[in-house]
């Protein structure tokens, strides 16, 4: 294959899948599984995370500005579908990572929850 041949050539990615319920089920057990164990920093996670996404032939949108103290973010991934994620600093100096796909209610719901239980403290 000559060079301007490759230039023409226009690289092949395979449709975003549908994410219906059987698809998050799967995704948000993978998310869990591959988030068990303490990272030592937040990119480590956010590497996991785009892993399983990847797998399931999901892009994740680009994360920047990722806080060494711990956050909570949503990053849309299609115009129906959400990536929750929650990380902190945990007193031994590893984070701990919540990652979940879900739907525009049930971010709320998580979102809303998160904010109760920073109330009581």
């Amino acid at each position: 294959m000559n060079f301007k041949h490759f230039l023409k050539e226009e690289v092949e990615s395979g449709p975003m899948q549908n994410i219906g319920p059987d698809i998050k089920q799967k995704i948000n057990i993978m998310l869990l599984l591959e988030l068990e164990e303490p990272l030592l920093t937040p990119q480590a996670g956010f590497v996991k995370i785009q892993k399983v996404l990847e797998l399931n032939s999901i892009d994740m949108p680009v994360v920047y500005d990722l806080d060494n103290e711990g956050d909570e973010t949503v990053l849309e991934l299609d115009s129906e579908n959400f990536l929750y994620v929650l990380y902190y600093l945990t007193d031994e100096g590893y984070f701990d990572f919540y990652a979940e796909v879900t739907d525009e209610n049930s971010i709320q719901d998580l979102l809303d929850s998160g904010t109760e239980e920073q109330e009581q403290e």
